[in-house]
């Protein structure tokens, strides 16, 4: 007598049971987040060592983990570091772009402090690209923004 395997679809876990899956991707995101501070970390080294094509790739790889985690912070802060370090090797249009891109998610998170200190950088990266009405038009913004917020601190 041959016994026949049957193959049938795994069980749906019992609602009872859905704890273990949120768990599981509680601990996935912990691991992707401290993956991206790690791969921060690396780039800073590289960047401290001189050595900016490195740093830029190790920020594009925290990019793509925090695209996974949809954290607007922490694209905003690897999009940022990715500003500097096209700023660093005289790329204006690269820094330019990836520092705008940092102010939209700075503001939209509503981070003050890093939406003028990417003001502050796209006034400087406009300047030394030549473009010294941009780069007029970002320090102002940046000079009205850390005055609104001043005064918006100490109401």
């Amino acid at each position: 007598m041959m016994l026949k395997m049957i193959h049938a679809a795994p069980a749906k876990i019992p609602a009872k049971f859905s704890f273990i899956q949120e768990k599981e991707k509680k601990l996935e995101t912990t691991i992707d987040r401290e993956n991206v501070e790690q791969h921060f970390k690396t780039a800073l080294v590289y960047y401290k060592k001189g050595d900016i094509k490195a740093a830029i790739e190790q920020n594009k790889t925290a990019i793509t983990i925090i695209d996974r985690l949809q954290d607007t912070e922490l694209k905003a802060r690897a999009l940022s570091n990715l500003g500097y370090c096209y700023y660093q090797i005289s790329e204006y249009n690269q820094a330019d772009g990836y520092f705008a891109k940092a102010l939209s998610l700075y503001t939209k998170a509503q981070q003050p402090k890093k939406v003028a200190a990417t003001l502050n950088m796209l006034a400087l990266t406009n300047k030394y690209w030549g473009k010294y009405q941009i780069a007029l038009d970002y320090a102002q913004k940046a000079l009205e923004f850390n005055n609104y917020n001043l005064i918006a601190y100490q109401l």
